[in-house]
């Protein structure tokens, strides 16, 4: 079974991997007819282009999953996968492009090709989903013996029965010693039948036990390795925690990672800090004359500095210094650095309300975005007072330090902004954490920009 997934893994993964290639031709082919490998222009170029293109798209697909044989059941269509990609692949192969003023590409082929290359990607998710489907009832099923006959055994015959593409069975179980069943519809064996077992001619063997007895499966591994069938481990370590990652090897340990969090990626530090990079330089050379002009107002409307700077804290629970415009009369360090902003704080100026009920007093922190204190999106940075306090009262708060804070993030877009549930914002923030995308991001701020005009629960 799982060596069937695997080949159909890799025939996916190689498939999406190779359209460059058939793109580039078929758009050559509508371009410049049979001189497809020789334009008329410069083959040279569209040859560079192309390998280009094809060192970099694997890296892409991957990124947006339509190379994923297991996402093939859990999305409804490819269409938006797909349009990310190419588009990834447009913006890249247009900056080479730019950069390279040697190179010479018709429009039309450029523009062609990555049509081509996004309607193929489409194509052939389609077709996999199409030919690879759950098998039916006259398929032959794998028969299965589960190992264990208590809930989590109960949990995992469940999930086999109902596995897409596996068509398994489940033929037995084998109660351990000490269990209570919960487990029904296959016979139920005990360690002394072993006999009966062999005469099942089962297919695989699923070992299914909790946490607490996990220290067995190296022996029980030994007891039906005996069967010369496949052996598995089904792993559940509760709701609480979510894991993404397979085991990997550091030198003879083998270990699995346990955060709930796609933030120790590769591609996320390289992705979001070049995203952060690009955007809040971008958004400060736009937005200068509206921070020159907000700077003056606030000098000439209230006493103290432009800038209130507090400290904040960051990503590994690291702290930082964090800027706003100062939207409040001036106070003691240590009350504002303990005291939560309510709803018509008499601290606030008169400017201040405003700025802060459009969020404009936040513009500051694109510097702390350039700085790498802060991204454009993440969890919003507390006060070391109120991490020490909300870190013992609630739990997973600490998750939140796992990705880089940010100036808006998925909690304050669901309103949860100002003198609001504690909570809730952390349940928010770690959804954040397990489900990053950079496509995420960009719902985010579609939902920040469209809050700012709307919403009113800033203060």
């Amino acid at each position: 079974m799982i060596s069937r997934l695997r080949r159909l893994r890799g025939l996916l993964r190689a498939t999406i991997y190779s359209l460059p290639v058939p793109a580039f031709l078929v758009a050559g082919y509508e371009r410049f007819g049979l001189n497809v490998l020789l334009p008329r222009y410069d083959g040279g170029s569209y040859l560079y282009l192309l390998l280009f293109t094809v060192l970099v798209w694997p890296f892409i697909a991957d990124r947006y999953a339509i190379s994923s044989f297991d996402e093939l059941y859990t999305e409804n269509t490819a269409l938006i996968r797909s349009l990310f990609a190419s588009g990834a692949v447009f913006l890249l192969d247009a900056a080479v492009l730019a950069l390279g003023k040697s190179l010479v590409i018709s429009r039309i082929f450029f523009i062609v090709a990555c049509v081509h290359l996004l309607l193929m990607a489409v194509i052939t998710r389609f077709i996999f989903r199409s030919l690879v489907k759950p098998p039916t009832k006259l398929a032959k099923r794998i028969k299965v013996l589960v190992v264990g006959a208590d809930k989590h055994a109960h949990w995992a015959a469940i999930r086999l029965n109902c596995a897409p593409l596996a068509n398994c069975v489940v033929s037995a179980y084998l109660a351990l010693p000490g269990q209570d069943i919960r487990v029904k519809g296959a016979p139920i064996f005990g360690m002394e039948d072993f006999e009966q077992l062999q005469e099942l001619n089962v297919d695989n063997v699923f070992v299914a036990v909790g946490p607490d007895r996990y220290a067995e499966v190296a022996r029980l591994y030994g007891f039906f390795k005996k069967l010369g069938k496949p052996i598995y481990a089904v792993l559940d370590f509760g709701s609480k925690i979510h894991i993404r990652e397979k085991f990997f090897q550091i030198g003879r340990l083998q270990v699995v990672n346990l955060e709930p969090s796609a933030t120790e990626r590769f591609g996320y530090s390289v992705t979001k800090r070049g995203f952060d990079l690009i955007v809040s330089s971008g958004a400060l050379l736009v937005l200068s004359p509206a921070l020159a002009m907000i700077a003056l107002l606030v000098r000439m409307t209230s006493q103290g500095p432009i800038l209130f700077r507090q400290e904040r804290v960051g990503l590994n629970g690291m702290p930082f210094d964090m800027y706003k415009f100062r939207t409040m009369r001036c106070a003691h360090r240590d009350e504002s650095d303990k005291r939560w902003t309510t709803e018509n704080d008499p601290r606030r100026t008169r400017l201040g309300a405003f700025l802060r009920r459009t969020s404009l007093d936040e513009l500051p922190q694109l510097f702390n975005v350039m700085r790498g204190d802060m991204s454009i999106v993440g969890p919003r940075p507390e006060r070391p007072h109120f991490v020490s306090k909300f870190r013992d009262e609630i739990e997973k708060y600490d998750l939140r330090h796992r990705a880089k804070v940010g100036i808006t993030g998925w909690a304050q877009v669901n309103g949860l902004r100002g003198d609001t549930s504690i909570r809730k914002r952390v349940n928010y923030d770690v959804y954040y954490l397990q489900h990053w995308s950079l496509t995420f991001d960009l719902r985010i701020i579609f939902l920040t920009l469209r809050s700012i005009i709307f919403d009113q629960h800033a203060y």
